[in-house]
Parts: structure tokens; C-alpha cells; sequence
């Protein structure tokens, strides 16, 4: 969920700077949907001919982001499960990054097992997430928040293969467990005091509605959980934030 307000667009860019591009000549982008990040890494990549590769398992999405970037030769696409191995040679990336990818794998260290090989020898690693039940809301029924949100944070949606609203934070232990890589975790905390598009806690609130259409919570409870932000900032209250967590590493 990139966002176009100018609260996820520094999010972003604080994600690519725990990166040290300079060293860059060949990027894997695994599953991050639209090709957002893609575009802005090829900007990024100093080195001639530097060339960036996304993966993603929805061809849909594959084939709009391919869309996206027709005729510029950095860039190359191709729809298959990060899950099962890849077809590149071992040491094939300098850089491999996954955002707000992997709680939705069944299988996460095959994948991380998989990050490994395709790492060159100082190969660096960007892996981040939302820590979903890391989401404040000011509002004044804190039952009903905490009710909405935690749902929010165990819901496994439709598209998804699995679901942990806690990856952020467990994506240290994740990763370290493996055995294969060596870093550290960073954090970044994203805070709106405004409840307007295009920020990206408003966009958060409404996507809530989605579980009343799919029978996780009452649509009472969206309608007034929806009624109370809206009056808490007309106040003045409101106040929304999420915590995003980076691991940076090497491979071992």
C-alpha cells in the first residue's frame, strides 16, 4: 500500500536510504505491487546499465507495471511465486528488497532461504513491514477502536496466502533465525494529524469498511467508528500512526 500523500512518499524514501546504491548494478524488487518502488530504485541505481527485476505473483499487476515502464531497458518483469526458487544463478542480485511482502507467504523461509542465494557476496538485503496492531487512533469510543483495529490486524484477506498482523515486529527473529544473513532492525513511525486523502491513515480508516462487507465486524461499528474520527477531527484530536519496521542486512 504505497499511497500517493507525502507522508508515505518519506516512508518510502526512508526505506531506500538504508540502502547504499552506489554499490548497486542489479536490484531485485520481490512482490511489491505496483511497481512503485521499482521506478524509483532505477533512479536510484547510479551505475550504467544498472538493471532492476520485479517479481510479482499477479500477473495483473505484472503486466500494469510492465505497462508502466514499456521501452526503458533497466527494467524486467516476470509473474512466479517467491515461494519456489527463481530462475536466476546464485549471486545474481547485489540488492534485494521486500516490502510489505512477507507475512503473506505460507512458506517464509523458503523464501528468505531463496534471498540468500540470489545474493551476491556483500549483497545487502532490505526487508520491512507494517506491524499492524501498531495502529493508534484517537478517537473517543477506545473500545470500539481497539476492537476495529485489532480485527483489521488478524484479518487474512482474500488475496492473501497467509497473515500476520505482528511481522513487523517479528521480522528480526524471522530473518536472524535462518542463519544466512546479518543485520539490524530500524524503525520508522508514520503519523497523521490530519484526516484527508491523500494521507495515508485516511485511506487506512476506509479500507476498515471492507471487513463489514466480508462479515468480520458489524457495519454499525464501521459507521460509528467512521462518525467518531470524523468529529474527533473536527475538534482538532485526530491523530493516527503506524509503525513500519526495516531489517537491513548481508548475507553471511
Amino acid at each position: 500500500m504505497v499511497g500517493s500523500g507525502k507522508d508515505s512518499v518519506a516512508l518510502r524514501e526512508y526505506l531506500y536510504s538504508l540502502i547504499d546504491w552506489s554499490r548497486v548494478q542489479s536490484v531485485l524488487d520481490a512482490g511489491c505491487g505496483d511497481g512503485y518502488d521499482l521506478g524509483r530504485i532505477g533512479n536510484l541505481t547510479p551505475a550504467a546499465g544498472a538493471s532492476c527485476m520485479r517479481i510479482d505473483s499477479s500477473a495483473d499487476k505484472i503486466e500494469a507495471a510492465r505497462a508502466t515502464y514499456r521501452g526503458d531497458s533497466r527494467f524486467a518483469f516476470l509473474t512466479a511465486d517467491v515461494e519456489e526458487p527463481l530462475p536466476f544463478p546464485d549471486g545474481y542480485f547485489d540488492a534485494v528488497i521486500c516490502i510489505d511482502m512477507l507475512e503473506c507467504l505460507h512458506n517464509k523461509q523458503s523464501f528468505l532461504k531463496e534471498v540468500h542465494r540470489l545474493l551476491s557476496a556483500d549483497g545487502q538485503f532490505l526487508c520491512t513491514h507494517f506491524d499492524w496492531d501498531s495502529q493508534l487512533l484517537n478517537a473517543t469510543n477506545k473500545d470500539l477502536v481497539r476492537r476495529v483495529l485489532h480485527a483489521w490486524s488478524d484479518w487474512k484477506q482474500p488475496w492473501m496466502g497467509a497473515c500476520d498482523g505482528w511481522m513487523g515486529r517479528r521480522l528480526h527473529g524471522a530473518i536472524e533465525s535462518t542463519g544466512l544473513f546479518q543485520g539490524e532492525v530500524k524503525s520508522y513511525v508514520l503519523i497523521n494529524t490530519e484526516f484527508a486523502a491523500p494521507l495515508y491513515g485516511f485511506a487506512r480508516i476506509h479500507d476498515l469498511a471492507a471487513m463489514a462487507e466480508h462479515g468480520r465486524i458489524e457495519r454499525i461499528d464501521y459507521d460509528d467508528l467512521i462518525r467518531d474520527v470524523r468529529e474527533t477531527a473536527s475538534s482538532g484530536a485526530y491523530f493516527y500512526s503506524i509503525t513500519h519496521f526495516a531489517y537491513v542486512g548481508k548475507k553471511k
